[in-house]
């Protein structure tokens, strides 16, 4: 209720979520009825005298159908997909930051629902393989043992000598399928998500530091996004093991014009008291501490 009464609807978020409307919206065209079909003949009951009188359920009269106790059964099937993880690469963002980067590694674990992305410079094996690992050992270290990766068909030798390595199966999709990678989903989410918080940065905001506002656009996605198996629980909480610590780890919008406190020892008598800059996002090695 607050949030609805103080927070001002942001365009950013259409900016960055905006989809051409699908046809066939409120037409004005006429649609064809379609032609009834004749409702089937009943079929006949069966006579009574096959079956026993305790046990006859079939009532011979409609009017006593009221009293059929209606009976329906589920079937509780197994998960194919836990332990599934799926991995796959943006295209190139348009400026390079100034840590050389200009793309995004993107993975998607079914069992957590989370979304990982990586800033990579490049598309050599070296670099693909490098993030790859980095996303591998963070499911591992976080207690979600990979199973199964399904993923594009970059740096094919290098991800399956290393998947190989850790007795982890593998299957790779064929080019210019997208439906069998659920990364190319997940890419999709994630770029939305993404594009929406530059939107809000500052508009003196260097474009250069897009890579530095990452850490935040994943903790917050995945904040939002709920478990399959419970709606009660977010995809960060699963695969974190803990939920986000508001009061420890403050946060505030991406890119936000900031003027930062500095101290005596680091200043003149008579200088600015602070100084102007942008904030990045949290600090999760310090308490109650922002990046700059």
């Amino acid at each position: 209720e607050t949030i609805r009464r103080h927070l001002a609807p942001s365009p950013a978020t259409s900016k960055g979520r905006m989809k051409r409307p699908r046809q066939g919206i409120r037409s004005t065209r006429q649609q064809p009825q379609p032609t009834k079909a004749p409702a089937p003949a009943p079929a006949p009951a069966p006579p009574s005298r096959l079956i026993p009188a305790h046990l006859h359920l079939i009532p011979q009269d409609p009017s006593e159908e009221e009293g059929i106790n209606h009976i329906y059964c589920f079937a509780a099937l197994a998960d194919k997909q836990q332990g599934t993880f799926y991995t796959d690469c943006t295209g190139a963002l348009p400026v390079q930051s100034l840590d050389g980067n200009q793309y995004f590694f993107v993975g998607y674990d079914y069992g957590t629902n989370s979304i990982t992305s990586i800033p990579i410079a490049g598309m050599t094996n070296d670099i693909i393989i490098t993030a790859f690992k980095q996303y591998y050992n963070m499911l591992v270290e976080k207690g979600h043992n990979p199973k199964l990766n399904i993923t594009d068909n970059q740096a094919v030798q290098p991800i399956k000598q290393f998947l190989t390595s850790q007795n982890c199966e593998f299957q790779f999709v064929e080019p210019r399928n997208h439906r069998a990678n659920a990364a190319e989903r997940a890419i999709q989410t994630f770029k939305n998500h993404y594009i929406s918080g530059l939107c809000t940065t500052d508009k003196d905001f260097p474009l250069q530091l897009w890579d530095q506002l990452n850490d935040q656009a994943m903790d917050t996605l995945n904040i939002l996004r709920t478990l399959n198996k419970d709606k009660t629980k977010s995809a960060y909480e699963e695969l974190h093991n803990k939920r986000y610590d508001w009061n420890r780890y403050p946060i505030a919008p991406p890119g936000t014009k900031a003027v930062v406190y500095e101290a005596p020892s680091v200043r003149t008598s008579c200088g600015p008291r602070g100084v102007d800059t942008w904030y990045l996002g949290k600090a999760p090695e310090h308490y109650r501490n922002c990046r700059f």
